[in-house]
């Protein structure tokens, strides 16, 4: 379920691009990219697409995306209202008071050595997760 509505931000947000993501038990952690309407027009044309199909595209985008605060404030009230019918419909584990912490850790990444140090971070979670599990 929380697969589902990571992948439906990129719907929802037209200039996010998504990039890995990992669903660990009890968090999440996922690299969201903020683009322009350069990018999605460079992207267009880099697709093959005419410059009547570019300007269509772009006349259906926002001038600006949403701050990473209203994306994460949206993907957790879609999880958490996905997951409190799945408690009522499909007897899901009830949760207490919150589906989600409070806040949420935002970094940007500064240059493609730390963007593949994170990824790499986030590749290896589950397997730190299981060994502290363990101790």
């Amino acid at each position: 379920m929380v697969e589902y509505w990571w992948n439906e931000i990129a719907r929802k947000f037209p200039l996010v691009d998504l990039d890995e993501h990992i669903v660990m038990p009890n968090h999440i952690h996922g690299i969201i990219k903020i683009v322009d309407r350069r990018h999605r027009e460079k992207e267009l044309f880099h697709q093959g697409k005419s410059r009547d199909q570019i300007s269509e595209a772009l006349i259906h985008l926002p001038a600006r995306c949403e701050a990473l605060s209203e994306i994460i404030k949206w993907f957790k009230t879609m999880t958490t209202n996905a997951y409190i019918n799945g408690v009522k419909e499909q007897q899901w584990q009830h949760f207490n008071r919150h589906f989600w912490q409070m806040r949420y850790y935002e970094h940007v990444i500064k240059g493609l050595k730390e963007f593949l140090e994170i990824r790499r971070y986030m590749r290896l979670n589950p397997k730190r997760w299981s060994l502290n599990r363990k101790k």
